[in-house]
């Protein structure tokens, strides 16, 4: 790691407390066998992993929904990684049912528990054109894949070899990820 990284880094740890996952970028991460990646950056702020109900039900019918179901379940008996609900007639059941008429399902849950949070909360998401003002406006820090594979990179979760293969992986598949061809582009041009 280069001055410059450890610079980069320093102000990141214990900024959030909790992430609440969407599910394309928890997708992202399941599909290609690299979910350990997403939860260690967050592991290492002390940061809690959280998947709203509505988003495990859209992990659960979407494709490679098996391996998915068995990764998820295997994380929630090791207690890596909560499931929250909405209760109804709750805060965060009137700020689902308002985001939801504007946004996806999975989107607007994990939007609304992080906005009624007691704690500092994140956003790991990758749909910037539906949540990016909504999140700024409710102080909600956006985490999205990339910003995962910077801080893995940095931390040295990870080398920038196996970032740069993940990352063309996802391009590959139609992911919503920036401009670059290469993690090492984005690296090296993009700021957090």
């Amino acid at each position: 790691m280069t001055n410059e990284d450890t610079v980069r880094f320093a102000v990141a740890p214990d900024r959030i407390q909790i992430v609440y996952a969407d599910t394309d970028t928890l997708s992202s991460f399941l599909n290609r066998n690299s979910f350990n990646y997403f939860l260690k950056v967050f592991e290492a702020m002390n940061a809690e992993v959280t998947i709203s109900k509505i988003v495990l039900d859209e992990l659960y019918n979407g494709k490679k929904k098996e391996l998915r179901k068995y990764t998820i379940e295997r994380l929630k008996q090791t207690k890596r990684i909560t499931i929250e609900d909405i209760e109804p007639f709750s805060e965060e059941d009137d700020t689902y049912a308002q985001l939801s008429e504007t946004m996806g399902k999975g989107e607007a849950s994990a939007l609304a528990l992080a906005k009624h949070s007691k704690r500092k909360a994140g956003l790991a998401s990758n749909n910037m054109s539906d949540v990016a003002n909504y999140a700024k406006a409710n102080q909600i820090e956006l985490w999205p894949t990339g910003k995962i594979l910077r801080y893995a990179v940095d931390l040295e979760i990870m080398n920038m070899k196996q970032a740069d293969e993940l990352w063309k992986k996802m391009k590959a598949d139609g992911l919503k990820l920036p401009r670059y061809d290469t993690f090492k582009e984005y690296y090296d041009k993009d700021s957090i």
